[in-house]
């Protein structure tokens, strides 16, 4: 029962054992991998509670890949609030550091602080490259772990990249692949306006650019005119 094991985890949240609750939410999910509720849990505690966004990334993209149809606008909306939210730590964490207006290449400080900064900056230039299929036969999947490793690899971090996340790219690439993904019936103009409430409630120019990117495809869509 996925109440029980909700309980469990507020036991275990309680414990501030983070290895304990990483554990339980791993059972809970193998048995449970249909829930959404239970994975967007998961990822929260780990960016929220465990301070890892890449970790709630990776939770995020496999809950997507296990929940399909409809069922997945949640998960796309709260995944782009995630990201969201990762930003602006990141900014505030720039402001404080005084890093706005200072060449980062000079400061080993600034190396170390921007580590999220560079991740998002990756996650952009990855996104570029092609795909494999997640239905790919059992038999190849030796070849896919290779390729995945591949994938996963340290990428060089462009100062271009760097710049389009800081201005919002990756809650942009989300709510793209949302729109690209979910069925038409899914897109309704209140899914629109979710992904436009949550942006609208962040600063300048993070806002302005995150909100004009949904609007810009709002406009273009064909499918609001039944709602």
């Amino acid at each position: 029962d996925v109440r029980l094991w909700m309980q469990y985890l507020d036991f275990c949240v309680q414990t501030k054992s983070g290895k304990l609750v990483s554990k339980t939410f791993s059972r809970a999910l193998q048995m449970h991998s249909q829930n959404a509720s239970l994975w967007l849990r998961a990822a929260t505690w780990e960016f929220q509670e465990n301070a890892n966004i890449t970790s709630a990334r990776m939770l995020m993209q496999r809950a997507l890949r296990t929940i399909k149809g409809r069922r997945a606008a949640e998960l796309y909306v709260a995944y782009f609030r995630l990201e969201m939210q990762n930003l602006l730590k990141v900014l505030q964490r720039r402001k404080v550091l005084g890093l706005e207006d200072k060449d980062e290449a000079e400061s080993e400080e600034a190396k170390d602080e921007t580590a999220e900064e560079q991740d998002a900056a990756g996650m952009i230039q990855l996104e570029k490259k092609p795909k494999q299929a997640d239905d790919d036969a059992e038999g190849e999947e030796g070849e896919e772990d290779e390729e995945e490793e591949e994938d996963t690899a340290p990428v060089e971090v462009n100062e271009a990249a760097r710049q389009q996340a800081l201005r919002g790219a990756v809650p942009i690439i989300v709510f793209q692949a949302a729109v690209s993904a979910l069925p038409r019936s899914a897109r309704t103009r209140q899914f629109y306006e979710s992904f436009l409430e949550i942006a609208e409630d962040y600063p300048d120019p993070l806002s302005t650019n995150v909100c004009k990117s949904v609007r810009e495809t709002m406009l273009k869509s064909d499918e609001l005119g039944d709602d």
